[in-house]
């Protein structure tokens, strides 16, 4: 009994010891972290000085400077407002050319003495087209052959790829076929680039181009289609069978 007791003792004082080299420890760590900052402190308030000190320098010598540049050209010293004032939106204080006060006024009278029927004028190139053919073998034949059936052929030679195309076609297609070789000596490249120049012109599309963001698609009725086109002023111009039919006035033939 009296063993354990020995023992116990011995432990609480080893307890008591082991807490005091501690406590003493961190005493210790706790000075040498308040010393550390404080010389850390004392270095950064050094070099904080020193660059307010060359700042300082600096400031004077572009002071000096100033001065030196103000005393070679005295007419550069003059205040920067008086420059500013003088300079205050210019163009509103210019009488020039570059506005036509007018302007309002006479496309007011343009308008007045340019009293289009549009509806007529469609009407009138419908009545023109009303005679070519229906059919546009051009666009049927391209709209038969995909891209990527263009781009074999154009892999081939130029006879064989002909070939090729001619037994492939119908025989009002085909008729159109011999027509190109008979006018030209292109490849089959050259061909669809000629058909579609051939299509456009044998549609009978109306194509009516007016300057109304607003107009509907279909504003002249089946058979047309409406585009919006900026340059018009005044007027609708129609593309029908490739020929163009002009009731317009342009922005450009008005803006001097």
């Amino acid at each position: 009994m009296g063993v354990f007791i020995a023992v116990a003792l011995i432990l609480g004082l080893m307890n008591v010891l082991f807490f005091y080299l501690l406590l003493g420890a961190a005493r210790r760590l706790g000075r040498f972290s308040r010393q550390n900052m404080l010389r850390e402190a004392s270095v950064f308030d050094e070099l904080l000085e020193n660059k307010e000190l060359e700042l300082k320098a600096l400031v004077r010598k572009i002071e000096e400077e100033k001065a030196r540049l103000a005393a070679e050209n005295p007419e550069d010293a003059a205040p920067a407002s008086r420059e500013r004032r003088g300079a205050i939106d210019v163009f509103a204080l210019m009488n020039g050319r570059y506005t036509d006060k007018s302007f309002a006024a006479g496309y007011q009278a343009l308008r007045s003495r340019f009293p289009l029927n549009k509806e007529a004028c469609v009407n009138l190139v419908r009545g023109a087209a009303a005679g070519a053919p229906a059919a546009n073998p051009a666009a049927e034949l391209l709209g038969g052959i995909p891209i990527d059936t263009r781009y074999r052929l154009s892999l081939l030679e130029k006879e064989e790829a002909f070939a090729v195309l001619r037994d492939s076609v119908t025989e009002e297609q085909r008729r159109l076929l011999e027509d190109y070789r008979a006018r030209e000596d292109g490849d089959v490249v050259a061909f669809f680039n000629w058909l579609e120049v051939r299509a456009f012109l044998d549609s009978g599309e109306l194509i009516v181009r007016t300057g109304d963001p607003s107009a509907a698609p279909d504003a002249y009725g089946n058979g047309s289609v409406t585009q919006y086109d900026p340059g018009v002023c005044e007027g609708v111009y129609i593309v029908s069978g490739g020929r163009m039919y002009d009731f317009s006035i342009k922005g450009r033939e008005i803006s001097g």
